[in-house]
């Protein structure tokens, strides 16, 4: 596909001169033809001079406007990849995050343990699920793939720290049974959580093959 895109754009760029002669030997055989004098030569080449003086500044404004419209692509190429960068690492803060609570509740006594404190779990970090991902401007994002797995990685934090309330709130009367559920849960969220920092490090490949090639196409 590039070099096909090269070889239309070497094809396009050889047009102009390849006219520009051939513009040349008619006007020459004209002039052989009508059989012109020095006036005429004189006359003839001025006005053909200014033609080609406009034609070849209409090309120069082109090429310029082509070289800029490149360069701002290759930027914003460039600024999205570290942008992705910064929302894959918060996304990837965001499950390990996720994966820590989810251990502290993996089954009743091991919730016993962190909730009174015998683990060194504060209660008190529950509060920062989900926090990682919750204030990324999701109006900024171009790419819907990576505002579903932010929206989603932030949707499975909140549901960890509501688990989480739930059991610190009401351990001492939930059953074996409930802390069971409780962590099937908090387990199937990490995973996900896991699972979508995947997604977004494919997305990155993509964006800096994207980068590296120069081109544009998805």
């Amino acid at each position: 596909m590039i070099h096909r895109t090269m070889e239309a754009q070497m094809w396009k760029g050889a047009r102009w001169p390849m006219w520009a002669a051939l513009g040349l030997v008619l006007f020459i055989g004209l002039g052989v033809a009508f059989d012109w004098g020095k006036s005429d030569w004189a006359a003839w080449v001025q006005a053909v001079g200014s033609v080609v003086a406009i034609v070849a500044t209409g090309r120069f404004v082109r090429w310029q406007h082509e070289l800029e419209s490149e360069r701002q692509e290759r930027e914003h190429r460039r600024a999205s990849l570290q942008k992705l960068r910064v929302i894959k690492e918060l996304v990837y803060a965001n499950s390990l995050f996720v994966r820590f609570v989810a251990l502290q509740f993996a089954n009743r006594q091991a919730s016993f343990d962190a909730i009174e404190g015998r683990t060194g779990f504060d209660p008190v970090e529950i509060d920062r699920v989900g926090s990682h991902t919750s204030g990324i401007p999701l109006h900024d994002l171009e790419d819907s793939e990576v505002v579903r797995c932010v929206l989603i990685s932030t949707q499975y934090a909140m549901q960890v720290k509501d688990l989480a309330r739930r059991a610190v709130q009401d351990y001492r009367s939930l059953n074996a049974k409930s802390f069971e559920n409780i962590a099937l849960r908090m387990e199937e969220a990490a995973s996900q959580c896991e699972l979508l920092h995947k997604t977004l490090e494919e997305r990155e490949a993509i964006a800096v093959a994207r980068v590296d090639s120069g081109h544009a196409g998805t």
